[in-house]
């Protein structure tokens, strides 16, 4: 029964899911490992939307130079997290998580993690950054555009460095679908026999659902 819970857990347990973060607790929350999702693969989008944003001492001049400035940020963000999130769908083992840095319930997770550049995409396994060769695993810069027969940047970095758990998780998930159907197959058949009258607590009263069966002794509904 363990084994076939396991089996049940696991083949339920791969979803691709984008989130945008809202509080550091529920970052940490989404990276924790659990039953369902043991390595917790996920790639993380920094940003803040508060970058570039107008000073208010500023003179006319530059404070229109300074809204032109802003709103070409704000956009090439919106273009940032259109291609991240298009990204989930293509990756059902892999959590992609968006961070404002700009909101005051994210700021413990910039300093936390040493965020300085935006945009800044991060990969976490098991809960922890991926570093390789002592250096966190990072894309940076505007990787929301591309040519059009060409795997998008954020596709290539993710399957780069996890292209081989994204296989095993996979191989996993196919290797439960294949043992819970064999089990399917193979479980033994149970009949109900039911209602009876004349038989049952007593002779003279219905019986309904209750009755023997292959297997042992079979309930109602």
């Amino acid at each position: 029964m363990k084994r076939l819970i396991c089996l049940l857990v696991l083949i339920g347990g791969l979803h691709a899911k984008y989130e945008k973060i809202r509080s550091a607790s529920a970052f940490y929350k989404y990276l924790e490992p659990s039953v369902k999702d043991q390595l917790t693969l996920a790639a993380v989008l920094f940003y803040d939307k508060n970058e570039g944003k107008v000073p208010k001492d500023l003179g006319k001049e530059q404070r229109k130079l300074a809204q032109e400035h802003h709103r070409e940020i704000a956009k090439n963000i919106k273009a940032q997290k259109r291609a991240f999130e298009h990204t989930a769908r293509a990756f059902k083992e892999v959590d992609l998580l968006s961070v404002d840095v700009g909101d005051r319930n994210n700021i413990q997770l910039r300093d936390a993690y040493q965020i300085s550049y935006y945009p800044t995409l991060r990969l976490f396994k098991k809960g922890e950054p991926l570093v390789v060769d002592g250096k966190n695993v990072e894309l940076k810069g505007d990787f929301s555009q591309g040519m059009i027969f060409e795997e998008p940047a954020i596709s290539q970095f993710i399957r780069t460095y996890f292209g081989k758990d994204i296989d095993a998780l996979i191989k996993a998930q196919a290797q439960a679908q294949w043992e819970l159907e064999k089990r399917r197959a193979s479980a033994p058949k149970y009949y109900n026999y039911g209602p009876y009258w004349g038989w049952g607590w007593g002779w003279g009263y219905p019986y309904y659902g209750y009755g023997w069966g292959y297997g042992g002794w079979r309930g109602c509904c």
